[in-house]
């Protein structure tokens, strides 16, 4: 795919989570299961790392949506500066 714009920040979260800080593809890319990939990588790698699992903060209800269909499971709301985002937790 020409122009293919993708990404993934991964660090240290807290109990011993690897956290997805960010996970970002090019609009023209999306629904091609990219996303799902880039997080199947973040899961070996935390699992490879001696991580108990994978977290994240979800902006909105169609991402939280993307995220579970990856088995990830909401935990509970966080405030992020003035908005409420939604942390997923998957066991890895």
């Amino acid at each position: 795919i020409k122009d293919l714009i993708l990404g993934m920040y991964l660090k240290e979260g807290g109990d011993k989570e690897l956290y997805v800080a960010n996970l970002a593809t090019t609009k023209k890319v999306r629904g091609l299961g990219i996303g799902k990939e880039l997080m199947k990588l973040a899961e070996k790698v935390a699992k490879e790392k001696g991580y108990k699992g994978c977290s994240l903060l979800a902006k909105d209800e169609k991402v939280r949506k993307f995220y579970e269909n990856l088995d990830y499971k909401f935990e509970k709301e966080e405030k992020y500066f003035s908005q409420y985002l939604y942390r997923m937790v998957k066991m890895v």
